[in-house]
């Protein structure tokens, strides 16, 4: 299965900065391989726009879309969507909201991803 991911943009995202913004950006996890996006300077509503193609053997897999704030020394997880099976990602453009990690995986987490999703067995269909 190929699956083409592309994250459109963020929406209200939380001010983690002491400018009152973030320096936001994305990481795509499949199967053991991550893209990372471009770093969206002081922004709580990034336009991205990133994208990655994977070629998936194990469907069962989730797929884990996260938002980081950049930080000079370490980066700060803002939240995350995980896609538990193919059947979650819908052929189309959609909006998901985020929530924190292990613990606090319940927990929904300021802001709202805009994604686009496009799944085939056919490469050149993607």
């Amino acid at each position: 299965m190929v699956t083409h991911i592309k994250v459109i943009k963020a929406v209200g995202l939380q001010k983690l900065d002491k400018n009152g913004g973030a320096d936001p950006f994305c990481v795509i996890i499949c199967e053991g391989e991550k893209v990372k996006g471009r770093v969206e300077k002081s922004s709580v509503n990034p336009e991205w726009g990133d994208s990655a193609l994977f070629y998936r053997k194990n469907l069962a897999k989730p797929i884990i879309i996260q938002v980081w704030n950049s930080n000079l020394f370490r980066d700060e997880l803002m939240g995350q969507h995980t896609f538990k099976s193919v059947k979650e990602m819908k052929q189309q453009a959609s909006q998901v909201v985020l929530y924190g990690k292990d613990k606090e995986s319940d927990t929904v987490k300021p802001g709202e991803l805009q994604l686009s999703v496009t799944q085939s067995v056919d490469l050149y269909a993607v």
